[in-house]
């Protein structure tokens, strides 16, 4: 079991990743941020790694949030996902 949760975070805003990663710092420091501004990229990512949640924005090019959602249920069907 690993030291502290993992958290995949996921939108194509490069502001918003930094928030987020801020946040989570101040409020929920048993979580380790891991950001990815493509869906693509982070599916690559979840393919091999596992996680504890998934945030994910809904409007993102080329992949949107719901598509994401779909990918990821493939490859882990019980991962809480946040829309």
């Amino acid at each position: 079991m690993r030291a502290c949760l993992r958290c995949v975070i996921v939108d194509d805003s490069v502001d918003f990743l930094k928030f987020a990663a801020d946040l989570f710092a101040t409020f929920l420091p048993q979580f380790r941020l891991v950001r990815f501004d493509s869906a693509i990229d982070a599916l690559d990512f979840l393919r091999g790694n596992s996680t504890d949640l998934v945030l994910t924005d809904f409007r993102m090019p080329f992949v949107d949030g719901l598509r994401l959602i779909a990918a990821v249920r493939l490859v882990d069907r019980q991962v809480p996902i946040i829309l």
